[in-house]
């Protein structure tokens, strides 16, 4: 199956590949007694990768994984957690305490993707993880934010303003937006207000961020205002148009970020 995902839509047509899934839902849940722990983390991620959700197939590798956690990878951990989110699940609550005390142990072994997929499980299930391993996450990733993916930055900025912790690490948070400020231009528009709402929600200033991804969504080059001075800028600077991000936001990220700028700053 994780070839499958890898795949698809080139592997098979949409029909097919729901029935392939349906019987390997069901086969699994026979033999899933005979899975380790690769085998179960990789079916996770192919099922939510291919948007599947079959809750009694969730339930049946939820109850594998648990005794099998001590042998799982930090990749493994990262998606199995991740998988179980994306699928919209919300009653797992000793799976993801069972990976988190797993996730304890090894903090430096997971990388930064994983991480950012972690937190934002956590997030998304409306759940959150122990303060050691928030700690000892915050920690690995303060010395490496620069190896982070723009996605990735973006997802651990929000996962941790939707956990409600994101002030408790002010410091690190200031960081994130420092790195998020010279990679504006790259973010998704998903990312964009994702990262507004979140610092406009946990009460943190982001100044330079806020008027750097304004400009951008505005379509004004924000390589210039880095370079100038966001006070400095004249009138005739502000028509240097770049792009209309504004008309890639969805009516969703145009809300998000609207209430953002508006709890910012009026």
């Amino acid at each position: 199956m994780w070839a499958v995902a890898k795949l698809y839509p080139r592997s098979c047509s949409k029909k097919a590949l729901l029935s392939l899934l349906s019987s390997a839902s069901r086969l699994t849940q026979r033999r899933i007694h005979e899975f380790n722990s690769q085998e179960i983390g990789n079916m996770a991620w192919a099922y939510a990768t291919l948007k599947y959700r079959d809750d009694d197939f969730f339930d049946s590798l939820a109850k594998a994984a648990t005794p099998l956690l001590p042998h799982f990878v930090a990749q493994n951990l990262a998606n199995t957690l991740w998988a179980f989110a994306s699928v919209g699940r919300k009653n797992d609550a000793a799976l993801f305490y069972a990976v988190a005390k797993q996730a304890q142990g090894i903090p430096d072994a997971f990388k930064p993707q994983e991480i950012a997929n972690m937190l934002w499980a956590f997030a998304t299930a409306g759940a959150e993880p122990p303060k050691q391993l928030l700690n000892a996450f915050v920690e690995t990733s303060a010395n490496r934010l620069d190896t982070f993916a723009d996605q990735g930055l973006s997802n651990l900025i929000w996962a941790l303003s939707a956990m409600g912790v994101a002030h408790r690490y002010a410091p690190f948070c200031a960081q994130i937006a420092q790195v998020l400020t010279i990679r504006v231009k790259h973010l998704q528009p998903q990312a964009l207000s994702n990262v507004v709402w979140a610092f406009a929600n946990a009460e943190l200033r982001a100044d330079d961020l806020f008027y750097v991804i304004a400009l951008e969504i505005a379509g004004i080059d924000p390589d210039h205002y880095v370079a100038t001075n966001h006070s400095n800028l004249k009138q005739n600077q502000r028509q240097r148009f770049v792009s209309a991000r504004a008309a890639q936001l969805n009516h969703q990220e145009c809300s998000n970020v609207a209430w953002a700028y508006a709890k910012k700053w009026i």
